[in-house]
This record gives structure tokens, sequence and C-alpha cells, in this order.
């Protein structure tokens, strides 16, 4: 599916890395599972939540509702993958935010990769009207 070409390969790391990632994963699965690899978001949102993102997203694969964020911990602990927590309304342990893993069997990463958010303060109350770092 690859051709090689570098903004072609810019432009799908993108798209995998985007709001869309559900669809992307969706079309993915596919290639994925017949290579004998499985795909699972494990995420923050409780069951209820998760059910309702499955229905607006369309989201039908495996997913692992993890409001403690108690794999996050366990994918730092044994893989490096350091993933942000991050306060959030709605989430009393914080929100984990978006990374990627890819495993063998055995164990061996294949590819990590973790968003590293950057915490600014804003308020549109602030003087100048801009965001304060």
């Amino acid at each position: 599916m690859s051709d090689g070409h570098p903004k072609k390969e810019e432009y799908r790391t993108l798209i995998s890395q985007s709001a869309f990632l559900f669809t992307r994963l969706q079309s993915l699965s596919e290639q994925i599972t017949s290579a004998g690899g499985s795909i699972v978001i494990i995420t923050a949102e409780s069951e209820e939540n998760l059910a309702k993102t499955r229905q607006a997203s369309g989201y039908t694969g495996r997913a692992i509702s993890d409001p403690d964020n108690a794999i996050a911990g366990e994918l730092q602990r044994r893989f490096g993958l350091d993933i942000a927590i991050t306060p959030k309304s709605g989430y009393p342990n914080g929100m984990a935010q978006p990374a990627v893993l890819v495993l063998k069997s055995d164990g061996t990463v294949v590819y990590n990769w973790a968003i590293v958010p950057k915490l600014v303060s804003w308020s549109p109350a602030a003087s100048d009207g801009s965001p304060r770092e």
C-alpha cells in the first residue's frame, strides 16, 4: 500500500494520529488481523461514556474501559511508554492522553508514541488576551 513517497507517508501518518483515528483503524483492521495482529483501544472513559463514544464514532472494535488508568501505569512500567494523564472534568483519575504501542507476542516493542501535552494557562479575562505559559 505504501509507495514510499515522503509527503504521502507524512499525510498518512497525520491521518492515523488525527481525531479521525477510529475511522482509520477500522480501515486498517483487516490488514492488521490478516497479518496476525490485534487492535485494542484503551480509554479512561467509563463504560457508559465508552458506549456513547462507540455510538457517535461508529467504532466497533475491541475496547477496554480503564477509568483508573491502571493500564497506562503498566505500559510505563513494562515498556517505558510515558502516557500523560491530565485532569479533566468527568474523569476522576484524570484522562490518559493519546498513545500508540505496537508489540510483538514476545513483548518486543515495534513502535511506540505518546503525545506530550504542553500545559498552557489561558483566560479570556487576561489583560492582553494572549495565552500565558
